[in-house]
């Protein structure tokens, strides 16, 4: 009876052994594969209550660019949060700097049911190579993030990258701007934006509310405040200011930086080849000056909140303000050359 009993056990064993070694060499498999589409994606299936600010809301999820852990509630979030909790497409829109990303990272990260979250880069697709790639937390739904889906459109192919993760039954979740971005969306994906039914609008707040948000936050209310929350936490005014006391060469690689955007010469959110801006600047602001010197400008220009370092050859900055904090000083006309030279 005993000898039976071993025997019993060390079948046990060995099936548990089989069965680990096979999950093993399963994770090991996935784990390599979805290594080489990296090249495609900033996050890889993560869990929705583990998102950083930063993997979500890139260089407004920095502090030093407005991120503030407080987060002012709005008759919009339960909807948004309700739609990810029942595992709808949904698409979230409004004007700049209302919110729209923001409100979508307070709902994955505070979502009763954990989702799995992959954010792909704003980059070309290559059909030849590319694959959704594979999960092993099968139990959580699967939810593809697009922030401005307009963005994400102008890339080659990236409507085969939606399909194939419709295809794949993930959850689309994206923002984009109202107004014509929204209607070249519409345009683009005319035939996948049923799955998004009616668009979740994020409002203006009115004066007291940006009042209460502004006294959370510690920061006061900007006199040019128009009711979106993001003109409150990034200073705008603070900024225009800041840009307004800047000597001519900060401003000269501010204009290049602006040039450089308008002519959408750039990597995915605003960042921007160094050795591209000096080019512009060299070119059409008149600016050349040592290495040395150019370094410590762009340090400058870091400290005062108006770029960030990416490695040595890369910079970033906040699309607002490009938009509206710094004053170009050259006709748009201007920006031709910049639009028709190659994109590096």
């Amino acid at each position: 009876m005993i000898q039976i009993l071993i025997g019993i056990i060390q079948i046990i064993v060995a099936l548990f052994t089989i069965t680990v070694m096979v999950l093993i060499g399963l994770w090991q498999f996935i784990y390599w594969q979805n290594r080489r589409l990296e090249a495609y994606y900033k996050i890889i299936w993560k869990n929705s209550s583990n998102l950083q600010p930063r993997e979500v809301l890139d260089i407004r999820g920095d502090p030093a660019h407005g991120f503030n852990d407080y987060y002012f509630e709005r008759p919009t979030d339960p909807i948004i949060r309700q739609k990810l909790a029942d595992g709808r497409s949904l698409l979230v829109v409004g004007h700049p700097l209302a919110g729209k990303t923001r409100a979508l990272f307070q709902a994955l990260k505070t979502c009763p049911k954990p989702l799995d979250v992959i954010i792909p880069k704003i980059l070309d697709v290559n059909p030849v190579d590319f694959q959704v790639p594979r999960r092993l937390t099968f139990w959580r739904t699967p939810v593809l993030l697009l922030d401005d889906l307009d963005k994400y459109l102008e890339k080659q192919n990236m409507t085969y990258l939606i399909q194939e993760f419709i295809r794949a039954g993930t959850m689309i979740v994206a923002t984009c701007r109202e107004g014509f971005e929204l209607q070249k969306v519409g345009h683009v994906l005319e035939r996948e934006m049923v799955l998004f039914a009616e668009p979740v609008q994020i409002l203006k707040v009115d004066r007291d509310s940006g009042s209460e948000i502004a006294r959370q936050v510690g920061r006061d209310v900007p006199a040019s405040f128009d009711g979106n929350i993001g003109s409150i936490l990034l200073q705008l005014d603070a900024m225009k200011s800041r840009f307004q006391a800047a000597d001519d060469i900060e401003k000269g690689i501010l204009r290049a930086l602006k040039r450089l955007y308008l002519a959408g010469i750039y990597h995915e959110r605003e960042i921007f080849s160094l050795s591209r801006v000096r080019e512009v600047c060299r070119k059409l602001e008149g600016l050349e000056m040592p290495d040395y010197q150019w370094r410590q400008t762009c340090e400058r220009l870091r400290d005062r909140g108006f770029v960030d370092f990416r490695g040595e050859e890369l910079l970033r900055t906040e699309e607002a303000y490009l938009e509206v904090v710094v004053q170009a000083g050259f006709q748009l006309l201007d920006n031709t050359l910049i639009a028709l030279a190659p994109k590096r």
